[in-house]
């Protein structure tokens, strides 16, 4: 059996290990300084999640393609220059 929370973990890490080298691509900052990102793990993206990654420096967030986004969430990402990104699987 897969353990999702295992695989999520290694996820963050290869992003955050990428981001610190300056591999991830220039996702959020602009001027060409990459913010690091996070990988959120649960179904439903709150504005509360946004919150604490903007409060800890991370310019994106990856999420699944079933996770829900609540409008609040969307609204608080776009206002606070936080990217949403769609993993594929």
């Amino acid at each position: 059996m897969v353990d999702e929370k295992l695989i999520e973990e290694i996820v963050r890490r290869v992003l955050e290990s990428l981001a610190s080298e300056g591999r991830g691509g220039a996702r959020a900052g602009g001027g060409g300084v990459e913010k690091p990102g996070t990988a959120h793990a649960g179904r439903v993206l709150s504005e509360w999640d946004i919150l604490t990654a903007h409060r800890s420096g991370k310019g994106w967030i990856s999420i699944g393609r079933k996770t829900i986004v609540t409008p609040l969430a969307r609204d608080r990402a776009r206002d606070l220059g936080v990217e949403l990104v769609v993993r594929d699987s």
